[in-house]
């Protein structure tokens, strides 16, 4: 399966008449198998709780899902702990959520770019198509080995529909990304190269004489008139408005007006998202009593400590990236009275993320964001 689906990438196979709107709908029905196999691979996990809580009893099951997280933690080297129930109703609607409208999110950064560009950006480049199609096998090949895998249900363990249902929606979010990408990296190449510089032939007119042979070429800078042939000239054509540049569909955009800023975060941890050069207060060094200056909020961190969070690239070749959160990190992102925001979300996320401990925040990074994301902020430093 492998070697058909690095041979469905080639350049020589992918043929021109593969369009890149053609490949957004193709995306597109990937995503709806998807989000339909999520919410069966969600059903199944639930019933498989159901099933495990009616032969354990509330001790036991408390204890063996502690012994089982422990595990996973260790596994990735990061020391956090948390609970597996609250994550659980946390984040099932922000997973909803992303595998729902993975499909739209793609559908309108195509519309967008369409609108300015037409049907040059329908046709797309082989790069584009090349990426498209790739994120399209991918999506695909992980459907078909779930589906694969059911067959076997009944001698699957909980924890192996559990990973199921992590790996279909990493899967989701990364083929999302990827399309987004691809479909940005596209525009800017578009805006970036020159209109072509032949002119398409123009009609004839009736009762117009026949044109005479072309010279040799002249540019089409030269003044009207300036021509060896006799016939008459040619009717101007009406002059177009140049269009307006359109600004580059950047891969990582700015941080945008975020106006709950205000009632997301304490002062003091605005005044550091604002200035990346201010110093922590003295209440954070080893004999402070790490509170707040502002709000007096207690916030959990050590001096020259820092959270381990441990993530797997994506690629070819999967690599194991380490970073480190920095207590600077955890303080701007603390909110009056307890619990904290995330600061990505706030600034480049599409909705706001609030976590009731330092525990949550680092589970959050971890699952809910991509690498690159954790590279923009100056707090998380690549260990």
């Amino acid at each position: 399966m492998r070697e058909d689906a690095e041979a469905a990438v080639e350049p020589d196979v992918l043929k021109q008449t593969v369009f890149v709107a053609s490949l957004i709908g193709v995306l597109t029905d990937v995503f709806g198998s998807a989000k339909d196999l999520y919410h069966r691979l969600k059903k199944q996990s639930s019933c498989d709780d159901d099933e495990e809580t009616a032969e354990k009893g509330e001790h036991g099951i408390n204890e063996g899902r502690r012994d089982s997280h422990s595990n996973i933690i260790g596994s990735i080297g990061r020391h956090v702990r948390w609970s597996l129930d609250q994550r659980t109703r946390h984040y099932s609607d922000r997973e909803d959520e992303l595998v729902c409208n993975a499909s739209a999110q793609v559908q309108a950064t195509y519309d967008r770019a369409y609108r300015r560009l037409g049907e040059a950006f329908a046709r797309g480049d082989d790069i584009a198509r090349i990426q498209l199609q790739s994120q399209i096998i991918k999506l695909q090949q992980v459907l078909i080995s779930i589906h694969q895998d059911f067959g076997l249900s009944n001698y699957l363990t909980i924890a192996s529909s559990h990973s199921q249902l992590i790996h279909l929606v990493q899967t989701v979010r990364t083929a999302r990304a990827a399309a987004i990408q691809a479909l940005d990296l596209f525009y800017q190449r578009s805006l970036a190269e020159p209109p072509s510089g032949k002119p398409s032939p123009r009609p004839s007119m009736p009762g117009e004489f026949p044109t005479a042979p072309k010279k040799p070429h002249r540019s089409r800078s030269s003044s009207p008139g300036f021509s060896d042939t006799p016939v008459p000239a040619p009717l101007k054509p009406t002059p177009r408005p140049s269009p307006k540049p359109a600004p580059p569909l950047a891969p990582h955009p700015a941080p945008k007006p975020n106006p709950n800023l205000t009632k997301l975060f304490c002062r003091y941890a605005l005044s550091l998202q604002h200035d990346p050069h201010l110093p922590l207060s003295p209440a954070f060094d080893t004999n402070g009593n790490r509170r707040c200056p502002r709000c007096r909020t207690f916030i959990p961190v050590r001096p020259n400590k820092a959270w381990e969070v441990v993530m797997i690239s994506h690629g070819r070749h999967p690599r194991r990236v380490k970073f480190l959160v920095r207590n600077e990190f955890v303080v701007k992102c603390h909110r009056v009275g307890g619990g904290f925001a995330c600061v990505l979300c706030a600034k480049y996320g599409e909705a706001d993320t609030v976590c009731r401990d330092v525990g949550d925040l680092m589970e959050h990074l971890w699952r809910e964001h991509e690498i690159g994301d954790l590279e923009r902020d100056e707090d998380i430093v690549c260990g």
